[in-house]
């Protein structure tokens, strides 16, 4: 029972994923239709991303454990579209690699474990305002994400479990950053995500260890910086 429980759930999660994915596609369509076609850019991006979770989780609040940060990756894609002259609306698609590393301070005993690398994937649909002068832009948006994948190492093992009943589905994020675009289309960015609620279900005491307790809270937050590739000429203005 236990096993055809999880089944469905993981089914109706990657439903959700889909639902999502095609919403945000949609939307990106119907925007795009909706303006002049010469107005309209797309483009592709991808680089790094390092995390810097906030709060506490089970292990750091019980035991001591230490959250040290990753980097990883991420890839995607984005049209632009202008609502006046310096003011463009630009949604994305992108999916990126995120993660963290507990550690425990010192060694506790032979049979405690030290080391818990939690790596985690998610699909995300980027909401950005821009504000361009000449090839620099600042923006600033909302960011919903969806967990596609979430898994565990332990004591720097090449073997991983998932834990992905351990987080929740979705998270929200605000999203802030700048970038240079070249006329011709290249481009850099960096941007910072603000996570705005607890990225894991909470479990009590006592009901296993779980990544989290009843008073734990840990939220996303990361450094996004790559290279994007803008098609069409940037108007110099």
């Amino acid at each position: 029972m236990r096993l055809k429980l999880t089944t469905r759930n993981l089914s109706n999660s990657r439903k959700k994923l889909r639902s999502a994915l095609m919403i945000g596609l949609s939307f990106i369509v119907v925007t795009a239709l909706g303006q002049r076609k010469e107005k309209i850019h797309f483009g592709i991006k991808g680089g790094g991303y390092t995390t810097f979770y906030n709060g506490e989780n089970y292990d750091s609040k019980h035991y001591g454990y230490k959250i040290g940060s990753t980097t990883n990756f991420h890839a995607g894609v984005f049209v632009e579209f202008p609502l006046s002259r310096r003011l463009f609306l630009q949604p994305e698609i992108v999916y990126y690699k995120g993660g963290y590393i507990v550690s425990a301070p010192t060694r506790l005993s032979d049979t405690i474990f030290y080391d818990f690398d939690q790596r985690l994937g998610y699909v995300s649909i980027p909401v950005l305002l821009k504000y361009r002068l000449k090839g620099f832009a600042v923006y600033a948006g909302a960011q919903l994400d969806y967990l596609f994948s979430a898994k565990e190492s332990i004591d720097h093992s090449d073997n991983y479990f998932s834990v992905r009943d351990q987080y929740e589905e979705q998270s929200i994020s605000a999203i802030g950053g700048l970038e240079y675009t070249f006329r011709f289309g290249l481009g850099a960015s960096i941007r910072y995500q603000l996570g705005l609620i607890n990225i894991g279900k909470p479990k009590e005491l006592g009901q296993g260890q779980g990544i989290y307790s009843e008073d734990a809270n840990m939220k996303a937050a990361g450094l996004f910086y790559g290279i994007h590739w803008r098609f069409g000429k940037l108007r110099n203005k």
